[in-house]
């Protein structure tokens, strides 16, 4: 915001090197988080004494594989209509799955099942409104949603608001800066809902 009020003519730049800059590191959010599940995080549950809720048991629940995803549809444990989406996700991450065994009554399998049915979606509003969203990308990584949709969100939620407040700046000049500190979080709560009704609506057709 300190450039846009410096040059406002140069504003809507600024977004677009803002947006370049906060995707990166949330790519960099995302690598942090699918890298270091293996060094970090499952040695850490482990240590901890938190695999079985971390991973779940085998006598508790399916192992979470690909090839298991019609069971867990019979048993109830995967909604039908996310079936066909959830074993492309499970393939992508097999590699993961292979090496650390997972179960569907572990925490774990209810990130995945979160970032398989709203992954896109929870990391735009994340990038479009103060949420934190660093967390959610590396959540992300970790959970193993796919990176094109992860970028697309990521590119759309940063690029929108950066743009929003350059947009302002270029058409309102340096005026415009204490309505936008008093109204920005408003005006961004206000066109998330709206976005997320028209998500609804689509859904709904």
């Amino acid at each position: 915001m300190a450039m846009c009020l410096a040059r406002p003519a140069r504003s809507l730049r600024y977004a677009a090197w803002c947006t370049l800059a906060s995707v990166a590191g949330g790519l960099f959010g995302y690598a942090l988080g699918y890298f270091l599940f293996g060094t970090v995080v499952h040695p850490a549950m482990e240590w901890l004494g938190l695999s079985s809720a971390w991973f779940g048991d085998p006598a508790e629940g399916l192992r979470v594989l690909a090839a298991n995803v019609g069971e867990m549809v019979r048993l109830g444990v995967v909604p039908a209509d996310s079936a066909s989406s959830l074993e492309r996700f499970l393939t992508a991450i097999s590699p993961q799955l292979e090496h650390y065994r997972m179960y569907t009554g572990g925490l774990f399998f209810k990130g995945i099942m979160f970032f398989n049915r709203f992954g896109a979606l929870a990391v735009f509003v994340a990038a479009f409104t103060f949420l934190p969203y660093k967390l959610f990308t590396i959540s992300a990584g970790l959970f193993g949603q796919p990176l094109l949709p992860f970028a697309l969100a990521s590119f759309a939620g940063r690029g929108l608001r950066f743009f929003i407040v350059a947009a302002l700046f270029r058409i309102f000049g340096p005026a415009v800066e204490p309505w936008i500190r008093r109204n920005l979080r408003a005006l961004v709560l206000a066109l998330t809902m709206l976005l997320l009704l028209g998500f609804l609506l689509l859904k709904m057709l």
